[in-house]
């Protein structure tokens, strides 16, 4: 297992470096591949406690206004994120762009802006400093998906991984 770029993941999947990639980004429209729909998800913003937008209904003017810890171009939904805020007229001010969310989330507790992850990124019980604000009202959902090449003979085994990663993705409550 190699954890990359969605970019990259695809590039490992043409040059046959790579059985299945998983992602949310860079999969659409490449007739090369099967995409099969993975688990639907959100965005959430997390602050810390003592934060203004703790007890705030949550909207994307409000979002607008503050510094953003978010992902990188081309991970996680980030593209949804910019499509929600470009539709709105609004400005998505990216203050740290990064891969992986506790990365967001350690800078987020050092008061460097609010952070948007994706809902399964946070962790109830390790994140307890920290308040989560669903964004599923103002945000579309992303969907992660499993892709691997049309033209390539799929082993069992990873046949069978692709299911169990879908089954679990759906036994999970949104």
């Amino acid at each position: 297992m190699v954890q990359s770029s969605p970019e990259n993941l695809i590039n490992l999947l043409h040059q046959h470096k790579a059985d299945v990639a998983i992602c949310t980004e860079g999969m659409q429209d490449n007739e090369k591949l099967i995409i099969r729909p993975c688990r639907e998800w959100h965005h959430m913003v997390i602050v810390p406690k003592q934060h203004v937008l703790a007890s705030q209904t949550m909207s994307l003017q409000l979002l607008a206004k503050q510094a953003i810890l978010t992902y990188s171009v081309g991970f996680a939904g980030r593209s949804t994120l910019e499509t929600a805020f470009t539709n709105a007229g609004l400005n998505l001010d990216v203050t740290l762009a990064a891969s992986d969310s506790d990365i967001i989330k350690t800078y987020v507790r050092l008061g460097m802006g609010v952070g948007i992850i994706a809902e399964t990124a946070y962790e109830p019980e390790k994140d307890q400093d920290l308040i989560a604000l669903s964004l599923a009202d103002i945000i579309p959902s992303s969907v992660t998906k499993i892709a691997y090449l049309k033209d390539l003979y799929l082993p069992n085994y990873c046949k069978y991984f692709i299911d169990e990663v879908i089954n679990a993705a759906a036994a999970k409550p949104l």
